[in-house]
């Protein structure tokens, strides 16, 4: 396959055929399964978050580019993970550098260089083969509600959202101006085992560096403040299921 913009061809037969039998299975949700998780109790939990969690890479800025503000990039990388190819923050940082879908400079210090926004990361998927949609910017205004993001996790979409850091971290000086300032992936759902009701997601979360963050549960009313009502903030889901 062909890079959409103008890269190396590459080797993406696994995933060609992956996505073809995803394709022949789309409705079929991830079997949620019934477990303790710390700060829930008992709960289902769809998507398998924990058995990925080790696959993923959940501490940015450890590339050769020493790009350390590449929070989008390696929610680019994670995803393409999730889908099956092997996609290093190494890859991604120099195919973003080299292609211009990312902000870099030898002039800026290492945590301003990386920085992406949510059309970048989709040009990004999409020179790999994986399409996506983006809800929720400041033009369009269709911001997807938790409970439509939880079904595209159930479902096996990749979905990465754009959030405030300060909101999601409970850091104040991370709040900045208010808006969108990072990027993660969604990896789970958390849901009442009696009602269904929606407790929170679990993400593979790259900033909190120093940290296991490759399955952090995210309560209902944490994402309220750092996704719900965020100025920016966006849903990226690829148009096809990635995962099984």
């Amino acid at each position: 396959m062909t890079m959409g913009y103008g890269m190396e061809e590459m080797e993406n037969k696994e995933l060609l055929e992956n996505l073809e039998q995803l394709d022949a299975n789309e409705a079929a949700a991830l079997e949620p399964a019934l477990m303790e998780v710390p700060g829930m109790g008992e709960v289902l939990v769809g998507g398998d978050p924990f058995a990925v969690a080790d696959q993923l890479d959940d501490n940015q800025g450890d590339n050769i580019l020493n790009a350390q503000g590449d929070c989008g990039l390696v929610s680019v990388a994670n995803l393409l993970t999730l889908a099956g190819l092997d996609v290093s923050e190494d890859e991604i940082v120099v195919t973003a550098v080299g292609n211009g879908l990312c902000r870099y400079s030898t002039e800026l210090e290492p945590d301003q260089n990386g920085g992406t926004n949510v059309y970048l990361r989709q040009a990004l998927l999409a020179g790999y083969g994986i399409n996506s949609t983006v809800y929720g910017d400041d033009a369009d205004g269709k911001k997807l509600s938790l409970e439509s993001i939880a079904q595209y996790v159930e479902a096996g979409h990749g979905v990465n959202l754009a959030v405030n850091a300060g909101y999601a971290w409970d850091e104040p000086s991370a709040i900045m101006d208010g808006g969108n300032n990072h990027s993660l992936i969604v990896t789970g759902t958390v849901r009442d085992p009696e009602s269904g009701e929606l407790k929170g997601l679990i993400v593979c979360d790259s900033g909190l560096v120093g940290t296991e963050s490759g399955a952090r549960v995210m309560s209902v009313s944490t994402l309220n403040s750092a996704y719900t009502n965020v100025s920016g903030a966006t849903a990226l889901i690829t148009d096809d299921p990635i995962r099984a």
